[in-house]
């Protein structure tokens, strides 16, 4: 099952932390997978390339995980995206509940910090993807999103080449 945890502080969504493999098919057959990692693709590219906000990237191969927090500064500029990814999410668990589980996390002003998060080093996006033999990652590393990927986005090009 695949658990996605959207912080909120009030309203604001200040970061999703999306966790495990959907297990609803084998992996390059689970569509569950693929409109996960599709959805977090583009919120990403929308944030970060079209929007310019540099999202702070965390992406651990081992486990299937992938959090991305938005800085203090851009966290306004960042709800829609955010607010439509929560959206479509919510929609998919109505339709795949035994596959995804969608939770809110409030925290207070006070609790709220950006230094409990290691931050990912920002490269300019490059037209080149790299071939997925360049994609392994260690559970300790950190990069930014468009320089690797996770299982998630591993499954998402397998299912839509299939």
């Amino acid at each position: 099952m695949t658990k996605v945890t959207f912080s909120l502080q009030g309203d604001k969504i200040l970061s999703v932390d999306i966790l495990g493999h959907a297990g609803y098919a084998e992996e390059g057959e689970d569509i569950v997978c693929a409109a996960i990692s599709s959805a977090v693709m583009l919120t990403h590219a929308l944030l970060y390339d079209v929007q310019h906000i540099p999202v702070d990237t965390l992406i651990e191969d081992e486990g299937a995980h992938i959090r991305f927090t938005l800085p203090k500064d851009t966290v306004e500029r960042g709800q829609d995206a955010l607010q439509a990814l929560k959206l479509h999410f919510s929609e998919l668990e109505q339709n795949y509940s035994d596959f995804l589980n969608v939770m809110e996390v409030h925290t207070d002003a006070e609790d709220y910090s950006f230094s409990r998060i290691k931050r990912a080093q920002v490269l300019p996006r490059t037209a080149v993807i790299p071939s997925p033999s360049d994609w392994a990652l260690s559970a300790q590393t950190v990069r930014p999103y468009r320089q690797a990927t996770s299982s998630f986005a591993s499954a998402a090009r397998r299912s839509i080449r299939a």
